[in-house]
């Protein structure tokens, strides 16, 4: 499948804020089935009241620098280094896809699969997620040398979305993945920590996993998606969705790789200046395409 993404994120503020530096994950992997074909970031900033619209919004420089991190994930710093009133961040272009996301892989990473067991606060087994362990009956205890069936990670899956409705609002950003379990409800960033956290406290490796899904209708969806990597003795790396109970498809876009999702997430920074009033805007719109001539100028954008 191909699918065309067009992802935009604005910040508005109501005085100027000074400086600002972001981590920005926006750009697919070209990796576990999938293949980007056409694909460019850019970002701009003005000076201006963002509400009066008789009043011309003055360019800023936002300049943008792309590398790529210990995950290989491709990255862009984005700084803009004058007093501005709003950054626009826009992303998009297409990419080929198939159902092999979801099959054994090895991926594109050096790390060693110990790295992948490494607790992180808001990944963690604490006392809710452990009795959840203790209760669900995934390791045998008799088995001391027990090694996961791809059936029993499911079950995992399905176990964990269970326990945690999906409920936008009932957890923000900094939410652990035991809290979001104690309140039983959480979004796709809680489902994934959670899973990733009964995962590593019965061994088994996991990585968390940023990107977009296309539902099959609706094209304009309110932010990118969610899911998880979890190591298969003798298979391979293999992906699960816990937001949506199910395995990952065509119809899924993998962009970033890491521990949890402070590694992973698609944009991050620092900002000097009192941000008075901020709001953040996210639309991202995901619609299949059909096959055929690509549009010219592909590529990433170093400097806007």
């Amino acid at each position: 499948m191909r699918l065309r993404i067009h992802h935009a994120t604005t910040y508005e503020y109501a005085s100027p804020v000074d400086t600002a530096t972001q981590v920005v994950r926006l750009t697919p992997r070209n990796d576990f089935g999938q293949v980007m074909l056409n694909w460019e970031v850019r970002a701009s900033a003005t000076l201006g009241d963002p509400s009066d619209a008789g009043r011309p919004r003055v360019p800023i420089r936002a300049q943008l620098v792309a590398t790529e991190d210990g995950y290989g994930n491709r990255v862009h710093l984005l700084s803009v280094a004058s007093p501005h009133r709003s950054t626009r961040l826009v992303a998009g272009g297409v990419v080929e896809t198939s159902h092999a996301l979801a099959e054994a892989n090895g991926g594109t990473t050096d790390l060693p699969l110990s790295y992948w067991l490494r607790e992180t606060p808001h990944a963690r087994a604490a006392s809710t997620i452990q009795q959840f362990i203790d209760s669900s009956g995934f390791r045998p205890e008799e088995e001391s040398d027990w090694t996961p069936s791809e059936h029993v990670l499911e079950r995992m899956m399905h176990d964990v979305r269970a326990r945690i409705d999906f409920t936008v609002g009932a957890t923000h950003v900094l939410t652990t993945a035991d809290e979001a379990m104690a309140r039983g409800a959480g979004v796709c960033q809680d489902h994934a920590h959670a899973l990733i956290a009964v995962a590593r406290a019965l061994g088994i490796p996991a990585r968390y996993v940023s990107g977009y899904m296309w539902p099959g209708h609706d094209h304009v969806v309110n932010a990118s998606h969610a899911w998880v990597d979890l190591h298969v003795p003798g298979r391979g790396w293999m992906a699960f969705d816990p937001a949506n109970d199910c395995r990952p498809g065509d119809a899924y876009v993998r962009v970033a790789i890491g521990l949890d999702y402070f590694d992973a997430s698609p944009t991050r920074g620092v900002r000097q200046g009192t941000a008075i009033g901020e709001r953040m805007d996210v639309q991202v719109e995901i619609y299949p395409v059909d096959p055929g001539p690509l549009p010219q100028g592909a590529g990433i954008s170093g400097q806007v």
